[in-house]
């Protein structure tokens, strides 16, 4: 995935799980996740995804999945079915209390996360194949922020 892409991926997910109020306070939160963006690019990437601020907040917007009904579908369904997410290079090996994996691959095929090229199911086990082995730590760690555990990584 190309730099840009995965910083604003990061960016979705980071407004989508905390109030930022500056530009400099995002460029912060990028940097303790290893980027090195500057206040300008930042600026950009906000202008690019249509990041608006509301009531001194940055705020995604439902088109991008903030506060859409998928994503609360998905943390509910995560947070119900869900077992484990174990980390194996480009992919994910979701594991689901039995028979649920197709009801958690529906809910991630409806959230779009960015990264995620798409979704096997079994019947306890979800597939989740990435678009780059670099994916495989934002969207397993924003799919652990919304189940509420952390993922293993193999």
């Amino acid at each position: 995935m190309r730099d840009r892409e995965h910083r604003q991926a990061l960016i979705l997910e980071i407004l989508l799980r905390e109030q930022v109020t500056s530009q400099i306070d995002l460029v912060e939160r990028l940097r303790a996740e290893g980027l090195r963006p500057n206040q300008a690019t930042i600026s950009r990437d906000l202008r690019q995804l249509r990041i608006e601020k509301r009531g001194g907040v940055y705020v995604v917007p439902e088109s991008a999945g903030g506060g859409s009904a998928a994503h609360r579908h998905l943390t509910t369904v995560l947070g119900e079915h869900l077992r484990s997410i174990e980390v194996a290079e480009n992919l994910l090996v979701l594991r689901t209390a039995p028979a649920m994996a197709p009801a958690v691959a529906r809910a991630l095929d409806e959230r779009s996360l960015p990264g995620v090229a798409g979704t096997v199911a079994g019947r306890d086990t979800v597939l989740v194949a990435l678009v780059s082995r670099s994916a495989s730590g934002w969207v397993s760690g924003a799919l652990s922020r919304a189940w509420g555990s952390p993922a293993k990584h193999s």
